[in-house]
């Protein structure tokens, strides 16, 4: 079943099946009903629920209360009565027992599956193939657009691909990235939010500056485009970890495109909901006001602004972190002759054939790999928006994402731990308590941590050496030991140094 249309109607057109409302037969209405709906080409299911499609590409979960109207719309239900002996069939609306069946099974037959979107035609991953209009069942993605209106070389030319690339990094000109590295970063940007609806999974883009007004808005507002027309809305990243989850839930739900966390003020980024935002293909949690676990598809592309921050701990492998320098005092006040956003909204089909031009090219010159360094999680990602980069740039975009790995602050920190344990207790085994006994200790914990240096409970610190068991920092290693006399033990090894 393939929808032609690119343009969605909320309306049903044709004729509509005939579903007899009867007690005791719930199985038969159930599937009937499902037949319905999978006629609409608007109703899917998308990540164990069941959505409707509105015309912006949006998706609304259905309740037993929202269901009623698409099944009452899109099936024409009847009741059979005897007047006088005779069989007669009257209007009726769908059964309760219906709606509720519906809108909380996870066995819907017939209802095709939604995993996302499309705005323009990309590559799929699976096939390299470019994706085409409607919906198609076997890569289950909805294209919304136009296929004609994108016509792409697929046997296009390095030469072609640079051409493209040329006319992409115009657009960023004004902006002033602070190294190559940044600008290879952008233009991996650029290809990640052409295709992030088909990558499984794709990290985090972080853009930073020393200071507001330098720019970081702007990128995200250029960048953005090559996803979605218009402007991304901001969200503002709540404060615990349980109001992050479900606002990423909450959005994912709806099949939003782009997630944009603004101006966030943390020095070290860290947050268990983005990391699995980034690296696993499916988020899962219960909606706002539902009772049912949903696992929508993690296909939104993400962008975090702030000022001198950088992900910390294990965000560090997940987030493509671009800077920008102005090298001035007030940025802010800066006066460009050029709006990147004008000559963008101007040419954007022109623009997204340029990035997709990129692709193909990389496609057709059988897919060189020229990275020394693997980055694990993000296979799609790797091949299809960082080695075309790096073939044609010379230039690794994922280079700073590598420096994170290695200079992360959280490991600086807990080396710090371990050097002052080692200095008082060796590899003696210890109780939480008894390494709190010692100032220097003490305070290598208050600055991994910040603490408060007199009140840390020893349950504190043993939560937090919990987090940290068998990870290898330096050569030595934190391990858990049995309890003795009811009191956990802990020990600091060191690992055999390796001879050659």
């Amino acid at each position: 079943m393939t929808n032609k249309n690119s343009k969605l109607s909320p309306k049903f057109v044709g004729q509509k099946n005939k579903i007899i409302a009867a007690v005791g037969q719930l199985p038969r209405m159930q599937s009937e009903a499902c037949a319905a709906l999978a006629l609409s080409g608007i109703i899917y299911k998308r990540g164990g629920t069941i959505v409707q499609l509105d015309e912006s590409g949006r998706t609304t979960m259905l309740t037993p209360d929202t269901i009623l109207i698409p099944l009452a719309t899109h099936a024409e239900w009847v009741k059979i009565i005897y007047v006088k002996d005779v069989k007669t069939e009257i209007p009726a609306d769908p059964p309760a027992a219906i709606c509720k069946s519906i809108s909380k099974s996870n066995d819907l037959p017939h209802i095709p599956e939604l995993l996302q979107v499309l705005e323009h035609p990309m590559f799929d991953p699976k096939t390299n193939k470019l994706t085409k209009q409607g919906y198609d069942p076997e890569s289950k993605y909805f294209g919304q657009f136009e296929s004609a209106s994108y016509e792409v070389k697929l046997e296009a030319s390095k030469a072609d691909a640079l051409a493209a690339l040329d006319r992409i990094m115009q657009l960023f000109k004004t902006l002033d990235l602070a190294t190559e590295k940044d600008i290879a970063g952008v233009m991996s940007a650029v290809l990640t939010a052409v295709m992030r609806p088909v990558l499984e999974t794709a990290p985090l883009i972080l853009f930073t500056a020393p200071t507001s007004g330098s720019g970081k808005g702007m990128l995200v507002r250029l960048v953005s485009r090559f996803a979605v027309k218009g402007e991304p809305a901001a969200k503002v990243l709540l404060q615990t970890e349980a109001e992050i989850n479900k606002q990423i839930l909450s959005s994912l739900m709806t099949c939003e495109p782009i997630i944009f966390y603004d101006e966030i003020e943390m020095g070290y980024i860290d947050s268990p909901s983005m990391r699995t935002l980034a690296t696993s293909p499916n988020f899962s949690g219960r909606p706002l006001h539902h009772n049912t676990i949903a696992t929508p598809p993690t296909k939104a592309l993400v962008f975090l602004t702030a000022n001198n921050s950088m992900p910390a701990s294990d965000m560090a492998r997940r987030v493509l972190t671009i800077r920008i320098d102005p090298k001035c005092e007030n940025p802010s006040i800066r006066k460009f002759d050029f709006d990147p956003i004008k000559l963008f909204d101007q040419n954007r089909n022109e623009f997204l054939k340029d990035a997709l031009t990129v692709v193909a090219a990389y496609l057709h010159a059988g897919q060189p790999d020229l990275s020394p360094n693997a980055i694990g999680g993000f296979s799609d990602w790797n091949r299809l928006c960082r080695l075309p980069v790096i073939w044609l740039m010379n230039q690794d975009p994922a280079a700073r994402m590598i420096e994170q790995i290695s200079d992360d602050p959280v490991k600086d920190s807990l080396a710090l731990v371990m050097f002052q344990w080692h200095a008082f207790k060796k590899s003696s085994p210890v109780t939480a308590a008894d390494l709190l006994t010692d100032k220097a200790f003490m305070q290598a914990f208050l600055d991994a941590t910040g603490h408060d240096f007199y009140k840390t409970p020893s349950h504190a610190l043993s939560l937090w050496l919990g987090k940290h068991v068998d990870r290898i920092i330096d050569g030595k290693i934190i391990r858990k030991l049995k309890k003795l006399n009811g009191y956990q033990m802990w020990q600091l090894c060191s690992l055999p140094t390796k001879v050659d």
